[in-house]
């Protein structure tokens, strides 16, 4: 039935029915128009198309509005039967109009092969409105749009396609298509299977396919995809869903360019995918297409709740390596914005970039759930070969969400090159042997920034084959047993900044290859105690700017390293390869440890490394095979827990184990409870060298003073041949070098103090003046007041009878004062060398208890207030040579009794009895401030002898004993100081020689004068004071024997007052000291009144 050119046709509930090729049912052709109502066309012919609309103005409607079909049309509008026959064919300008009353009721039926529903081109415009379309036929398609301008467009119609090569709905050459609700739809005809029919298929630049309002599109055939973009054509889909159920059908494919750069693209915009088959991903860019999903679902693997596929295959292999979402080749790319991706089938990835093709998923969640197959592995997000890459980012909600629950199902995978690059990603795997990133094969690498990994049954972080990983604040928590927070199983180096690294197994593992873990800022936790384990090959952590607790581990010859950089690592080393410890680090070595997997194995130290305090005693060793300190000026430091004692005791050491110690290392030495004692040996040994190893001379060194009890202790390379005292191999010892700084100042104290009451006893002379003044001859001349003698007048008898067999005068009871001062330079024979300073006063008086014409005995009381100040020589540090020194200062308080003597014949005894309180400060003892007391017996005899002329000499001695004590006290190293021995006995002889003359003045006043010298020898004879320091006890002996000499001499006048004073020097006589070392300058003055 034809349309005249501008004419019109008009049909109700009416059969148009041809048999022949080529007849078409309703022809519109040069503007010409039909309407048909409830008309049913049937065509058998081929080529013979039901509804024809061709040049421009033509135009056929047809519907069934209104109109009640009879019962033999059914739910058919057209039907054909012959091959390459269309139902509804738009040409050339042509239009067609196809309305049913709803898609249930109104159906477009081909049978033929090549004969599709519905076809435009060339301009050519079809519009469905509630229509179904059944196509049944071979390698056709549902409805075919093709060339510029060629459109077809329905409006809740269902196409259906049975045959094999068939698409639901194909636009080509820059037609389009545009499906307003409905569907697409194509296979399962009765349970038969089909392959290579896709659901839509757009070929071509310009080629367009557009579906929204719930629109949606399913396959139920093998190898059809629920929508295929081609050739640079575009599929922007916005309806409801994209549906396939059979082997190799994805849900959308955008595939390939136009070869002049447009590339071909899906647009899928809050929308569900789901695919049920294996090998059937969700959604697939490759050769260079763009693929783009927007909000909504993908699902592979997805079991539908009705039997209409997927029964002929077991339920295993229901989205079996079915990838949720593909970027593959070179210009593929695929975004993915807020998406819920999720894979159930064995092997299925969530997001794959491979051969070059680029993937971003921007927030939005994958998740897998298959186990691993012969070929894949249901990792989250996988990418592969050179120049692939998949991004995650941020979303509208934050960042994507990485689950993986199977066995070997990776959270991230780089492999062959490709890179994974993670954002705020958070990535969770469950499965064993599931690592959160892996990163295999050169040029692979996973960049994690400000993300999470967690895994519950496998390490997590791992690299291989020379993969790389980078991470940059991120968390990575790796749980399960044994499951290493890094685990190198080959080649490869993990790169981290900040975040943390927290493992129930080993922070760092290595398997085989040489992996390298360089962590910066990262908070690690080890759940096995092992910061890097060395299983095979070589495994290197280098650490900066952190704090580790654990070990360093090899295991046979595989080799383990560790280098520390302004950091700290607390721990031990077992079986290590090489240990650094940078300048700003320190290694706190909790246990012996090894570092001699090899003979190159090396620790290289500029920093600290610290021994930890023995615990029960259990010394520890560094056993390394090369020690290397610091260089160009640099030195490290070591510290060793040393029992300082004698040779025997016990002390962490280090072991060159047949290498070298080279370079600069300073020992400090922590004395762990050694009360020190004397070394006669070699000493403490703290450096050991083993099988033929060689220390260079320099290589050692203290850091600091070694002093235990009463010791100073020095580092020395070497053992001591007992022959020669010459070293004998290369190990380094601790040995005495003399009394440590507290002791060198302690050593005198009682000395000190003992100084200072035998100064205060003086002599008699000394305390007191001349007391016994015998009368002599007369003067010949006197002072007068006659200036006519010029003033010197002639005694007359009566003044010389003064003199003339007159007894002594005595100067008995009496009140008396002096003051006194004394200098003094001690070396002595054993001892600290010191200058004393000694200031005192001292007031008394004296009352006669006897007297008779023999002379008179007196008995006095004193007081004496004084100052002591001592400055000790100490020796010089032994490892810096600075100058040392100490400081006794001590105030006096003292009193004293005494009996003497004054006989007419110039015999005299003078017995004292001294007790003194000190108040000290010292420079050795914490706080400063002790006390301590003397107490002091002396007796002096000698007598006068008269060698006329007023002179006379007066032969003395005089034994005096003291005994100092002072409270014990702690010393500034901890050790208790305590007097041993504080008594001294001294012994004085000496002579004076003096002239004596007495007068009258003018004014009758008689006048005495005193001047002499004296001689004296004084000998200590006890051998020194001895203090006991730390249990050690330690002697200071003064020069024994001493030689004096002195001037002095007494004026008196009226028989009541008289002055006197002497200044003496003394040196040492015995043990060949100088007397440059050994002197004393003292004086004395005084004044005394009689009663």
């Amino acid at each position: 039935m034809n349309g005249a050119p501008d004419g019109s046709g008009g049909y109700n509930t009416t059969n148009v029915n041809t048999t022949g090729a080529g007849s078409h049912g309703l022809y519109a052709d040069g503007g010409g128009h039909i309407n048909g109502h409830g008309v049913l066309v049937t065509t058998s012919g081929d080529g013979s198309h039901g509804i024809f609309a061709t040049g421009t103005g033509s135009d056929v409607k047809v519907d069934s509005n209104g109109v009640t079909l009879p019962a033999n049309i059914g739910q058919q509008i057209v039907v054909t039967t012959g091959n390459d026959a269309y139902a509804a064919y738009a040409a050339n300008g042509g239009k067609v109009e196809i309305t049913g009353i709803d898609a249930t009721t109104t159906g477009i039926i081909t049978y033929g092969t090549g004969s599709s529903a519905f076809v435009a081109e060339s301009g050519g415009q079809i519009t469905l409105a509630g229509v179904s379309g059944f196509i049944s036929g071979e390698d056709t398609a549902g409805a075919f749009v093709s060339g510029a301008d060629s459109t077809i467009v329905t409006n809740g119609s269902y196409i259906n396609t049975y045959g094999n090569n068939s698409a639901g709905m194909l636009v080509a050459d820059g037609g389009t298509a545009t499906i307003h609700g409905g569907a697409v739809v194509t296979g399962n005809y009765h349970g038969t299977l089909i392959s290579n029919s896709a659901a839509l298929l757009a070929q071509g630049a310009g080629s367009q396919i557009t579906i929204d309002q719930g629109g949606s599109v399913t396959t139920y055939g093998a190898a059809s995809a629920g929508a295929a973009a081609q050739g640079g054509a575009f599929i922007d889909f916005k309806g409801y869903g994209i549906f396939t159920y059979e082997t190799g059908s994805a849900g959308a494919v955008a595939d390939g360019t136009d070869g002049n750069g447009t590339a071909s693209k899906i647009a899928i915009t809050d929308a569900i995918v789901r695919t049920t088959g294996p090998s059937s991903a969700g959604v697939r860019a490759t050769g260079g297409g763009t693929m783009s999903v927007t909000g909504g679902e993908i699902t592979t693997g997805y079991k539908p709740g009705f039997g209409t596929s997927g029964g002929h295959y077991a339920s295993a292999e229901i989205g079996k390596e079915s990838n949720g979402a593909e970027a593959i080749g070179a210009g593929s790319t695929l975004t993915i914005t807020d998406n819920e991706l999720t894979t159930t089938g064995d092997g299925a990835i969530g997001v794959v970039a491979n051969a070059g093709g680029t993937a971003t998923v921007a927030g939005g969640t994958i998740t897998t759930h298959g186990a691993e197959t012969a070929n894949a592995t249901a990792d989250g997000v996988r990418s592969t070969g050179p120049g692939s890459t998949v991004t995650l980012t941020n979303g509208a909600s934050g960042g994507t969400a990485v689950t993986t629950s199977g066995v070997n199902a990776m959270g991230l995978h780089a492999m062959q090159g490709g890179i994974v690059d993670a954002t705020n990603a958070t990535i969770n795997t469950g499965g064993a042997g599931a690592f959160g990133a892996l990163s295999q094969g050169a040029g692979s690498n996973v960049k994690l920034t400000t993300s999470t990994v967690t895994t519950q049954a496998a390490s997590g972080l791992s690299v291989n084959g020379g993969g790389q990983i980078n991470a940059t604040g991120t968390a990575v928590t790796a749980n399960g047993a044994g499951s290493s927070g890094i685990l190198g199983t080959g080649d490869g180096t993990v790169t981290m900044t900040g975040g943390s690294l927290s493992a129930t197994g080993d922070l760092i593992t290595g398997t085989a290859g040489n992996v390298v873990a360089n962590l910066t800022g990262v908070a690690p936790t080890t759940g096995s105690g092992i910061v890097v384990h060395a299983i095979g090959g070589t495994t290197s952590g280098n650490f900066t700017n952190m704090a580790l607790t654990g070990n360093v581990v090899g295991e046979g010859a595989a080799r383990a390293n560790a280098t520390l950089t302004g950091s700290r690592l607390t721990g031990v080393a077992l079986n290590a390869d090489n240990m650094t410890v940078d300048a700003a680090s320190i290694w706190t070595m909790t246990a012996s440890s090894t570092v001699n997997n090899n003979a190159t194995s090396t620790t290289n130290n500029t920093g600290l490394i610290v021994f930890a305090p023995p615990a029960g005693g259990a010394y520890k060793t560094l056993t390394t095979s090369n020690f290397v300190g610091g260089t160009g000026g640099a030195v490290g430091t070591v510290v060793l827990n040393t029992y300082l004692g004698n040779d025997s005791s016990p002390s962490d050491q280090i072991v060159i184990d047949g290498g070298s110690a080279t370079g600069s290392t300073g020992l400090t030495i922590v004395n762990n409870g050694g009360p020190g004692a004397a070394t006669i040996k070699d000493g403490i040994e703290v450096v050991r060298v083993e099988n033929g190893g060689t220390t260079n001379s320099d290589a050692f060194h203290l850091t600091r003073t070694v002093s235990a009890g009463a010791y100073d202790y020095n580092l020395f390379r070497g053992g001591l041949d007992p022959n020669t005292g010459t070293p004998t191999d290369e190990n380094w010892f601790l040995r005495n070098v003399g009394l440590n700084e507290p002791t060198q100042t302690s050593l005198p104290y009682a000395q000190i103090l003992s100084n200072f009451a035998f100064s205060t006893l003086g002599t008699l002379q000394q305390r007191t003046g001349n007391r016994i003044w015998p009368n002599g001859t007369p003067a010949e001349t006197i002072w007068c007041k006659d200036p006519a003698q010029n003033y010197k007048c002639k005694v007359n008898a009566e003044q010389a009878s003064v003199y003339v067999n007159g007894a002594p005068v005595i100067y008995g009871q009496g009140a008396w004062g002096r003051i006194g001062g004394q200098y003094s330079s001690f070396s002595p024979s054993i001892g600290s060398s010191y200058k004393e300073s000694i200031g005192f006063l001292q007031a008394g008086y004296e009352g006669t208890i006897s007297e008779s014409a023999a002379g008179e005995m007196t008995l006095g009381g004193y007081a004496t207030i004084g100052t002591s100040r001592a400055d000790i020589d100490i020796t010089r540090d032994p490892v810096t040579g600075a100058v040392r020194k100490g400081k006794i200062s001590s105030e006096g308080y003292g009193i004293g009794v005494n009996a003497t003597w004054l006989g007419a014949n110039g015999f005299y005894a003078d017995g004292i009895g001294q007790f003194t309180l000190y108040q000290s400060n010292l420079s050795n003892k914490v706080g400063g401030d002790n006390r301590g007391y003397s107490t002091a017996l002396s007796l002096e005899i000698g007598r006068r002898f008269d060698l006329g002329s007023g002179w006379s000499v007066v032969p003395q001695v005089q034994l005096a004993w003291t005994y100092a004590n002072f409270d014990s006290f702690a010393d500034t190293l901890g050790n208790k100081v305590s007097l041993s021995d504080g008594n001294s006995l001294k012994g004085r002889a000496g002579v004076r020689v003096e002239k004596l003359d007495s007068w009258k003045d003018a004014d009758g006043n008689i006048r005495r004068m005193q001047v002499y010298g004296i001689a004296n020898l004084t000998n200590e004879f006890l051998r020194g004071t001895k203090i006991n320091v730390a249990g050690t006890s330690v002697k200071q002996r003064e020069k024994g024997l001493w030689g004096e000499v002195g001037l002095g001499g007494t004026y008196a006048w009226n028989d009541k007052w008289s002055v006197y004073g002497e200044a003496d020097y003394a040196t040492a006589l015995s043990g060949g000291s100088s007397g440059n070392d050994n002197y004393t300058v003292k004086g004395t003055v005084g004044a005394r009144y009689r009663w």
